[in-house]
């Protein structure tokens, strides 16, 4: 232990130059790093969730938000559609829920 402590002493501002050179190359490169958002990137073709996303891709076209849940339910009833919509929002950090009973855009089938 008093070789480490000797050492960090005798070297502490080559030490610390080193660290703020290591610590500006790290905010000059910051730009080039890539973070993946999307999630299904890492599922496999065949998943059950990849082919559900493919088909609300396909059905929802213009749909460009992201950070959302998108929800395809099939055989579901008129009278529960606003049970289940009132059922979703009071999840808890459900921000809000979209539906309208009457517009064909949430009722393709």
């Amino acid at each position: 232990m008093k070789k480490i402590t000797d050492f960090l002493l005798r070297f502490r501002i080559p030490l610390f130059i080193g660290m703020l050179i290591f610590a500006g190359i790290c905010f000059i490169l910051l730009p080039k790093v890539n973070v993946n958002k999307d999630m299904t990137k890492y599922l496999s073709e065949s998943s059950n969730m990849k082919q559900g996303l493919d088909i609300m891709d396909r059905e929802f076209p213009d749909t460009e938000d992201e950070y959302d849940i998108r929800m395809m339910l099939t055989g579901v009833p008129e009278n529960e559609k606003t049970v289940i919509k009132d059922e979703i929002k009071d999840i808890t950090d459900v921000e809000s829920v979209s539906y309208k009973a009457d517009d064909e855009e949430y009722n393709k089938g």
